[in-house]
């Protein structure tokens, strides 16, 4: 099957513009009536993104602990509002020498209404922000009555300063409005590219379902059918331009995927609507196969495309390697990598993450600037270093207790320190608090209990770490040691550190 051309039903004048952020407001996309705050107005709240403050920058209270406490002190937070606005209240420092003279500037809301979690890129410098609007069919003054479109606004935003770095905008010409996009957006390894990949989603008629309200009784309601193909765009932030969208010819597929950029190549993993592919009851078909397709940074036609194993993709971690392959994490045990030149897959199961549970285990993956791969699952309490130099040899394994809280919440529960030494994990179930484990030796340098249960724990910028729960304050701050430094709160619901 051929993919990437455009698709006969839609324009070719697929108009994109791409203009700098700088001294631009904290309101990204244009207003529409796409927007997710309007999806939401009726429900818990919206998705937001907050800039924040790092207490030990401002405290000097890591200067000693790490060379990284002179960076400059932003984190962010991504979650979901509650019913009342975005509020953050101040640091409150603990009694501590350390830190009784912290003094933090105000949280900063930047963003809200965006189509897809933020991004960070591997360099961990830039953060790439998506939100979906509507505009008419047309760059110029749109005639009374025009149709409007889906467009897609890219923002990016420098980690350090918290500023609006550049922004990139793409109109889905041909696309109606009330379709749905699900925009995904990945860095090259260097960050200078962007590449966009969207699963559109359009309604294609209805169907009557049979529902249930209440016990002895029973209706039917009609629901749209949806249609998905997928399309890419990319954004070259050296010189401002965009190329795209390309309209893949992959219709009907299901809305996930998963994709991963090298310096030369886009991997991008899709899987066809299962729907598609039904038979009779008495001959049912098997569960469709995952595609993998490999296009050259820019190109809108892949140069390759293989069936790829299960799962189908959706959320799993995956990364590129030093070899310029790529690889995505399955079932939390297994690594499947895709090679770049010729899409063959090669299985590599990780033994020590290989132990099963009846529940489901959250797992990472996190590349590092050595070309080496840091795996960890919180359900088991094992956490591993792979050289994928040395046909992903087991580097580092390391133990340590199951947190109380190794499934849901935030992905994050087990981090490296800067220089690969230390890591550091949730607290045990009994104990809660944080604990710290020697890399080298894998044994137990340190813990610190209050009695909480953290949901997540995430180095910061400024050298500290960073640990978070479900109650009020939600935010703490810890020295490299384990010693605390401060509180903060926020009404966000956190489902993501940066």
């Amino acid at each position: 099957m051929a993919l990437g051309r455009a698709n006969p039903g839609r324009p070719r004048d697929n108009s994109v513009r791409s203009n700098s952020a700088a001294g631009g407001k904290g309101g990204y996309g244009v207003a529409g009536v796409l927007s997710r705050r309007a999806l939401l107005a009726g429900g818990f709240g919206v998705t937001a993104l907050v800039a924040m403050p790092d207490l030990a920058r401002t405290a000097g209270a890591a200067a000693s602990t790490s060379a990284a406490s002179t960076a400059p002190g932003h984190f962010f937070l991504y979650g979901v509002t509650g019913p009342e606005a975005v509020r953050a209240a101040g640091v409150h420092a603990v009694s501590t020498p350390a830190s009784r003279s912290a003094r933090a500037s105000a949280p900063v809301p930047l963003a809200t209404d965006l189509a897809a979690t933020p991004v960070a890129s591997p360099d961990q410098k830039w953060l790439a922000l998506a939100t979906v609007s509507a505009t008419s069919n047309s760059s110029e003054s749109p005639p009374s009555g025009a149709d409007p479109e889906p467009v897609i606004t890219v923002t990016i935003v420098a980690k350090a300063s918290a500023a609006l770095a550049q922004q990139a905008v793409v109109s889905l010409r041909g696309v109606p409005a009330d379709s749905s996009v699900l925009v995904t957006p990945v860095f090259s390894p260097d960050a200078s590219v962007v590449s966009l990949v969207m699963g559109i989603s359009v309604p294609r008629g209805s169907r009557q379902v049979r529902a249930d309200p209440s016990a002895g009784g029973s209706a039917t309601a009609w629901t749209p059918e949806w249609r998905t193909q997928h399309a890419l765009a990319y954004f070259d932030r050296r010189t401002g331009a965009v190329a795209g969208p390309f309209y893949l010819d992959d219709e009907p597929s299901l809305a996930l995927s998963t994709a991963v950029a090298t310096a030369a190549d886009l991997f991008v993993w899709t899987t066809e609507d299962p729907r598609a592919a039904a038979r009779a009851k008495s001959h049912p078909a098997p569960p469709p196969l995952p595609w993998v397709s490999v296009f050259p940074l820019g190109a809108g036609k892949p140069r390759l495309r293989v069936p790829s194993p299960a799962p189908w993709p959706g959320g799993e971690p995956a990364g590129a390697l030093a070899s310029g392959d790529a690889a995505r994490f399955v079932n939390a045990r297994t690594l499947q990598v895709a090679a770049a030149k010729d899409g063959e897959i090669t299985l590599v199961t990780v033994a020590p993450l290989a132990a099963g549970r009846a529940k489901p285990s959250l797992a990472t993956m996190t590349p590092r600037p050595d070309g080496t791969l840091f795996l960890a699952k919180p359900a088991i309490g094992r956490a591993v270093i792979l050289d994928p130099a040395r046909e992903f040899a087991v580097r580092n394994d390391i133990s340590f207790a199951a947190p109380a809280r190794p499934f849901g919440g935030l992905g994050s529960k087990a981090v490296l320190s800067p220089t690969g030494d230390r890591l550091y994990v949730l607290g045990g179930a009994k104990s809660g608090g944080l604990a710290v484990y020697d890399v080298a030796t894998g044994t137990l340098a340190g813990a610190y209990g209050d009695g909480r249960e953290y949901s997540g724990v995430y180095l910061l910028p400024g050298g500290t770490l960073l640990a978070v729960s479900q109650e009020s304050p939600r935010l703490a701050y810890f020295s490299l040691d384990l010693s605390p430094l401060g509180t903060a709160d926020t009404s966000l619901f956190i489902s993501a550190v940066y």
